[in-house]
């Protein structure tokens, strides 16, 4: 097996350039190394892993490689949501069962993010700040009402607010109405990445800038290359999301789709006169190809909406520009009043798309592990996978994987062109209908 392809580099990163320090590794990766574990990818998942391998097998050397910086990639490019709540594709159903396994899941993934988070120091602005559902048009209230019958059947709290509510808390008039839940965290992805990374153990070594080119399983051990290095190991994480297609797996059975965001310089002094909300929350669309934004606590507006299929994972300067002015119209529409509102970073990031919406965390080949299809909740999903597959490699078992192995396997694809003309048919709809909501 040879990569071929790769590419993150979507856009400027703003969470990424907006941290006060970033994590350097100090020497790089070169010559013929053996290890007891190699993890590929230092996101969500890739963290998560590294750290309960090193602290269910202290004795072992483990590596952690990514082709980028850390916090640099897809996990890093997020919104800073972490939702405890069922969210896109968990919302297709009216089955409770489903729901509740959701709610599980993805507050086993919290709660373990901020034991280390506490016990680490790690500053990466975690806050327990609820999140708010919102509509903007009749499509978004209908949405929201089948949002808010679930919440109400798995019997969990929430609380209905009005316009004049939402205006008091978020500085516009845009929004209809919402639902709030209290229990999502929001923080800053690429800071949380990178202090993941500086309090690792010592028995961990992490790279930086190191693609792996090629990877082979032989009888007891995977070779992994990299330009300049040759690598052995025991044991493999590859937690790479939607480049495991170029690994050779789930090739037919995900897409990737490339979501965009944009953030906003810190409000001016004379903005934030002119600003009647709060600072520190955050938004989803109830309609799923709405819009998320976010007040960031350094009084920062993060937008996000649009999307993309792109096969080879390539986004041009000039699509960016594009979205960078819709991002903008988009911010205007919200806060007409906060006048020379300035755009200081527009990206995209690449995701795992599955047709109805799958989930995949196991052993993908003999001493090849990986989790991926996230669905919108990859940092508390991603998180508890990443956790669940180090104890499948130490222990032998986790209780979590077995939950998480619960959810559907993403499904078969149709071939191309078929399924490219598809896409773009669905995107072109789903952009329609939620025209109001961007």
């Amino acid at each position: 097996m040879s990569v071929k392809k790769f590419q993150n580099s979507i856009g400027s990163n703003g969470w990424y350039y907006s941290m006060s320090d970033k994590v350097l590794p100090s020497k790089k990766l070169e010559g013929k190394l053996s290890v007891d574990y190699v993890v590929v990818g230092g996101g969500f998942v890739g963290v998560a892993a590294t750290r309960r391998l090193a602290e269910l097998a202290p004795n072992a050397s483990i590596l952690l490689i990514d082709a980028t910086k850390i916090g640099l990639g897809t996990s890093g490019r997020c919104s800073g949501f972490i939702i405890d709540t069922p969210h896109k594709g968990d919302l297709l159903t009216d089955d409770t069962k489903i729901h509740s396994r959701a709610f599980k899941i993805n507050r086993k993934g919290i709660n373990w993010m901020e034991g280390i988070i506490k016990k680490e120091g790690i500053d990466c602005d975690w806050q327990k700040a609820g999140k708010f559902q919102v509509a903007a048009s009749n499509r978004g209230e209908s949405f929201l009402k089948g949002y808010k019958r679930m919440l109400e059947n798995t019997n969990e709290e929430h609380r209905v607010l009005e316009k004049h509510e939402l205006y008091s808390i978020m500085g516009t008039q845009h929004y209809r109405s919402a639902v709030f839940t209290p229990n999502c965290i929001l923080m800053q992805p690429a800071a949380y990445l990178n202090g993941m990374v500086k309090a690792f153990p010592k028995n961990v070594m992490v790279f930086e800038d190191a693609l792996v080119e090629d990877l082979k399983i032989g009888p007891d051990s995977v070779t992994l290359k990299t330009v300049n290095a040759h690598i052995q190991c025991k044991k493999v994480v590859l937690s790479v999301n939607v480049f495991s297609r170029e690994f050779g797996y789930f090739k037919n059975r995900i897409v990737p789709v490339v979501t965009y965001a944009s953030m906003t310089n810190p409000l001016t002094q004379d903005q934030q006169e002119l600003y009647t909300g709060t600072y520190g929350w955050g938004l989803t669309s109830a309609d799923k190809g709405g819009t998320t934004l976010r007040m960031t606590t350094d009084k920062r507006l993060v937008i996000r909406n649009h999307y993309t299929h792109n096969p080879n994972y390539k986004v041009s300067c000039k699509f960016i520009k594009k979205i960078r002015q819709q991002h903008s119209e988009g911010l205007k529409k919200r806060y007409p009043h906060l006048k020379d509102l300035k755009i200081a970073h527009s990206w995209g990031g690449v995701c795992a798309v599955s047709r109805n919406f799958g989930f995949f965390a196991g052993e993908l080949a003999k001493n090849v592990f990986s989790a991926l299809g996230h669905n919108g909740v990859g940092g508390a999903r991603g998180s508890i996978a990443g956790k669940s597959l180090a104890e499948k490699i130490v222990i032998g078992e986790s209780e979590d994987l077995e939950l998480l192995s619960q959810a559907h396997m993403p499904c078969w694809n149709p071939p191309e062109p078929l399924l490219s003309i598809g896409i773009a048919a669905r995107m072109a709809m789903d952009r329609f209908k939620s025209r109001d909501e961007l």
